[in-house]
């Protein structure tokens, strides 16, 4: 940082009332916004699709007088990323700790492909299981086949066999359409949650961290 020149804004001035129009190219506006989605946004990081979520953009910025009064526009949109609300607040409140939160990028001299829906897990999981059963009944039925057996022996793994089949499949369909309740649930129960907590793990944040704010000194740049 240190080898960085200085470099003074540029002023263009406005003609009346001491107006004019000050530039400079580390001049931003930086804004975050809650929005929605429907069907809802996949998010880099997420697992499941967010109706609700918040966005951060950072603008080129000019700085503007006139009138006694201070103006600050946003003239080129630089880049704007997406984190969910979980996401958001963990950025909020958990300064100097890792490498940093997953965020979706948006938009970065023109606008970012969005990510594909993701699988849902409970499928993966589903297909993992039929491929572990499958592999149980053939195991089963090579046995019923070719073994000699007694006859109680073969009325057990017959019985297996049938539990392994329709019965475990209306089980674990049942387990599905619990498992999609439950954290359609937890998803509103998170919501609330955050919605409570997020302004107050931005204000702890910034409590906890250093004064960024230094006054200058005058140097007469704005005479």
């Amino acid at each position: 940082m240190t080898n960085i020149p200085f470099e003074k804004p540029t002023r263009t001035e406005g003609g009346s009332h001491d107006r004019f129009e000050e530039t400079h190219p580390a001049y931003i506006l930086v804004g975050a916004s809650r929005v929605s989605s429907t069907p809802g946004a996949v998010l880099f990081g997420s697992d499941f699709r967010h109706q609700h979520y918040i966005t951060i953009t950072i603008a080129k910025a000019t700085y503007n007088r006139g009138l006694s009064n201070d103006w600050y526009f946003g003239n080129k949109q630089l880049i704007q990323i997406a984190l969910s609300e979980a996401q958001w607040a963990t950025f909020v409140s958990s300064l100097n700790v890792g490498q940093g939160v997953p965020a979706t990028l948006e938009w970065l001299d023109g606008y970012v492909p969005r990510i594909a829906p993701i699988e849902a897990r409970q499928a993966t999981f589903h297909d993992e299981v039929d491929e572990k059963l499958d592999d149980a009944i053939k195991s089963i039925d090579e046995v019923l086949a070719t073994a000699t057996l007694k006859k109680a022996d073969r009325a057990k793994l017959e019985h297996a066999r049938r539990q392994l089949g329709g019965n475990l499949d209306f089980v674990v369909n049942q387990f599905d359409e619990h498992a999609e309740k439950t954290i359609e649930k937890m998803k509103i129960e998170v919501n609330a949650y955050l919605t409570a907590t997020i302004t107050k793990a931005g204000i702890t944040a910034l409590n906890e961290s250093r004064p960024m704010l230094e006054l200058a000194e005058p140097d007469g740049s704005r005479e």
